[in-house]
């Protein structure tokens, strides 16, 4: 008997993708909403009604999309991500969750700009950065 997930682990994804958009608004420090315009970015550029809000800030108001911010624990933000047919956040875990599950990703970047080493080369098509 071959084990499979032993010799090739994670090769094969069983989850339903939706249409929805995964949002990232805030990642600790500069990396948030409050600096950086993803929620203006998010209304211009997707449908309103995919969107699904993500975090821990309790605080996040939005009048569109489904707002999850406060209520998933890290698992179920994890399940969300990985059912999205794209992301839109901040280097995270769950940008790099996103691009294992090989989506598109709009990335408001940080201090390491583009040159993040978490990146794997193989990811980067997959990246669009904001200016």
């Amino acid at each position: 008997c071959v084990d499979e997930g032993y010799h090739n682990p994670f090769t094969e994804s069983t989850e339903q993708k939706s249409e929805c958009v995964a949002v990232q608004v805030h990642s600790g420090g500069d990396r948030s909403y409050k600096k950086k315009p993803v929620v203006e970015y998010v209304s211009e550029n997707y449908d309103k009604d995919k969107i699904l809000w993500l975090g821990t800030d309790k605080d996040f108001k939005v009048d569109y999309g489904v707002n999850h911010c406060g209520e998933l624990s890290f698992v179920q933000a994890l399940g969300a991500v990985s059912t999205s047919k794209s992301f839109v956040g901040f280097p995270s875990v769950l940008l790099y969750w996103a691009l294992w599950h090989e989506m598109p990703c709009y990335v408001f970047t940080d201090h390491q700009g583009r040159d993040d080493l978490r990146i794997h080369d193989e990811w980067k098509k997959l990246l669009i950065y904001d200016k």
